[in-house]
C-alpha cells in the first residue's frame, strides 16, 4: 500500500484533532512509513475536549477513497475473537501470528497480528499488502528470506560490518521492520 501525501483524509484527521501541518511536519522517515500504509508514532488528540494518546493507519476503503484506523491506547490487551491461547502467548511475547481471516472484500486472506506495546492494541495487516524490500539496511534478502518474514518469522542476518542480528516484521512500527 502507498498512499501519496496529497490524498491523506485531511478533513478526517482535523476532526479527530491532527492538523494537516502536523503531518507534514513528520519527520520524513515517519511520514514515509504512514504513507506506506504503517502506524504512526503515538499523537495526542482530544476529539471530545478529553486529550488521548492514539496511533493512525491509513487504509484504502472499498470506494478506492483513504481513511483511517485509529488504535488508542488501553489499560491491557483484549485478544481478537478466534485466537487460540498459544497465539495469545505469542503476541505477548511480542512474536507476529499469521493466521487466515475474512477481508473486507470478503476473501479468507492470511493476515499478520502484532500486539503494539505502546497502545496495547493487537494491529492487522493482510499478509499481501505487506512489501518486504529487496534490502533492509545494506542486508540483501533472497526470495525465501523474504517469504519467511511474511509468515511472521524472525531470522538472522549478516550485516555488511559481519555482525549478526536477528530481522522480522514489525507492523507497529512505522519502519515496518526491527533488527535485534
Amino acid at each position: 500500500m502507498n498512499f501519496r501525501a496529497q490524498q491523506l483524509p485531511y478533513a478526517i484527521l482535523e476532526r479527530i484533532g491532527i492538523k494537516k501541518r502536523t503531518i507534514l511536519e513528520m519527520p520524513p522517515e515517519e511520514l514515509k512509513g504512514i504513507l506506506s500504509g504503517r502506524p504512526s508514532s503515538l499523537v495526542s488528540i482530544a476529539p471530545h475536549g478529553e486529550k488521548i494518546l492514539v496511533k493512525f493507519v491509513l487504509r484504502s476503503e472499498n470506494d478506492g477513497s483513504v481513511g483511517i484506523r485509529v488504535y488508542q491506547v488501553k489499560d491491557k490487551m483484549t485478544p481478537p475473537k478466534g485466537f487460540k491461547k498459544e497465539d495469545i502467548d505469542k503476541l505477548k511475547k511480542g512474536r507476529s501470528v499469521v493466521i487466515p481471516c475474512v477481508s473486507k472484500n470478503g476473501v479468507e486472506e492470511p493476515h499478520m497480528f502484532k500486539l503494539d506495546k505502546e497502545t496495547n492494541e493487537v494491529m492487522k495487516f493482510r499478509v499481501r499488502g505487506i512489501k518486504v524490500p529487496d534490502q533492509i539496511e545494506g542486508v540483501r534478502l533472497s526470495n525465501l528470506e523474504r517469504e519467511d518474514l511474511l509468515k511472521g518469522m524472525e531470522i538472522g542476518v549478516t550485516k555488511n560490518d559481519g555482525s549478526s542480528v536477528r530481522l522480522f516484521i514489525d507492523i507497529t512500527s512505522h519502519k515496518g521492520y526491527h533488527l535485534k
